[in-house]
């Protein structure tokens, strides 16, 4: 574990190839103030190097993070992406891996490349 861009840092390498990492992070302070935001994490970041066999790599860097933020009291974790945006490749994984989506929040915002 690893201080990384946007929180906690969990790497795997795989045979010597670029690291795959996934980093997490809890609510910010204001929101802690909810006894309910206290039992949240975000992903974000869920990195996986070129040729990484996804359903290797990601079950061990979310086992890995799990086990991190039990330790804290995290039982929620959660992943976002854009409307426009197909799901990513990984939230197969994620589902096998026991995660499941609570909602879908469709704003209507429209991203300007």
């Amino acid at each position: 574990r690893t201080v990384g861009t946007l929180g906690a840092r969990f790497t795997l390498s795989v045979d010597d190839d670029a690291p795959c990492y996934i980093e997490v992070c809890q609510p910010s302070a204001d929101l802690a103030r909810s006894s309910v935001a206290t039992h949240w994490a975000d992903v974000g970041n869920l990195i996986l190097a070129d040729g990484a066999d996804p359903a290797a790599v990601i079950p061990a860097l979310l086992s890995t993070a799990a086990r991190w933020l039990l330790l804290g009291g995290i039982t929620r974790l959660i992943d976002y992406w854009a409307a426009d945006v197909d799901p990513p490749d990984y939230l197969v994984e994620l589902q096998r891996a026991g995660f499941h989506p609570l909602v879908r929040n469709d704003r209507g915002f429209q991203r300007i490349p």
